[in-house]
């Protein structure tokens, strides 16, 4: 009959074949597996196997991913981004003295892929530093967008 011994390198075990193990802290950690039979024993050990990283930093990372490309840009700039969830999207421009320039978008989106086209020359402003500002939930981004000749 076969044995298996689990330490997932937390203090904790299993003896079970196929166990699931939740980590509770994050960091690294090292895996070991012995299994027992009539033949003898035999143990491996994976390093650095498990990366368990902080909740908060890969829940942000997750919900949305933004671009904005060329950047400084000629004539326009594209604002593109995606959503992994349905979420409260507002995409606002400011001028480098706090004016408001333009609202790009102010609306619920479901998930996927948004592009839209920002130009300060088309709003009758010149060229310069401008703010992005989009707020995704309860996150806000800010971004330097730069209008060149």
């Amino acid at each position: 009959m076969d044995s298996w011994f689990w330490n997932f390198g937390d203090g904790q075990t299993s003896d079970i074949k196929n166990p699931i193990h939740q980590y509770t802290t994050e960091g690294v950690y090292h895996v070991s597996l012995t299994v027992t039979n009539e033949n003898g024993t035999q143990s491996i050990v994976k390093d650095s196997y498990i990366d368990v990283l902080p909740n908060g930093i890969e829940d942000i990372a997750n919900n949305f991913d933004i671009a904005v490309f060329p950047n400084p840009y000629k004539g326009s700039t594209n604002i593109a981004y995606n959503l992994l969830k349905d979420e409260r999207v507002n995409i606002q421009i400011y001028s480098s003295l706090g004016e408001l320039v333009d609202i790009v978008v102010d609306e619920n989106q479901n998930p996927g892929s948004y592009k839209y086209k920002f130009s300060a020359i088309d709003k009758g402003r010149s060229t310069g530093v401008y703010f992005l500002r989009m707020t995704i939930g309860d996150k806000v981004i800010t971004k330097r967008l730069v209008q060149v000749k």
